[in-house]
């Protein structure tokens, strides 16, 4: 299973992996080892250090995030 899935139509990705705090900002631990930097609207302290699907838009090397939700499965 991939870690990213990306919507052609409109360049959104769903990321999994764990919801970080690290320094002040949300990071995304995927499981293949990087961590992506979100921007998350909505500030999802119950979700922090489990596992989540990201949804959202790559600006350069940030995760501009619509949202994240508990992973399922």
């Amino acid at each position: 299973m991939s870690d990213t899935e990306e919507d052609a139509g409109e360049n959104v990705l769903q990321v999994t992996g764990r919801l970080v705090r690290e320094e002040g900002q949300f990071m995304l631990a995927c499981h293949d080892g990087r961590k992506l930097r979100l921007v998350l609207r909505r500030t999802p302290v119950d979700l922090v250090e489990k596992a989540v699907t990201v949804t959202g838009v790559m600006t350069g090397d940030v995760l501009d995030a619509d949202g994240a939700a508990p992973l399922v499965g």
